[in-house]
């Protein structure tokens, strides 16, 4: 399943709150920073926890704190269910944000990451 909810139906109701977790940059990723998304979820159902994240372009799309939290965010697991990370940029910058996200992320990362257009 893919982070459009492709395959396997909708998601369960998820769980949000009104602060989100902190990703810990063990590695030190990029920046060496720890990261905060803007949204993040857990999927009651299976545990999945889908981070999201508004970028609006200006230089935001490919900052090096921008690409550690692509990477951290779309590179993490719970109990072997793969998160997901949702990116949303303004109406006619997607095809911009995915040259910079195939310039940075494995193909792996790729696959669990999807563009909105807001």
């Amino acid at each position: 399943m893919n982070p459009l909810g492709q395959r396997g139906g909708p998601l369960t109701t998820l769980m949000a709150k009104e602060k989100t977790d902190v990703v810990q940059n063990d590695n030190r990723i990029g920046d060496g920073e720890n990261k905060r998304p803007d949204v993040d979820a857990k999927d009651r159902g299976n545990g999945r926890f889908i981070r999201g994240e508004a970028k609006i372009g200006n230089g935001d799309f490919e900052s090096e704190h921008s690409k550690t939290q692509y990477k951290l965010f779309s590179d993490r697991e719970n109990n072997g269910v793969d998160s997901w990370l949702i990116l949303g940029v303004p109406s006619g910058r997607k095809n911009e944000m995915l040259n910079v996200l195939n310039g940075c992320l494995t193909e792996r990362q790729l696959g669990k990451v999807a563009v909105w257009e807001f």
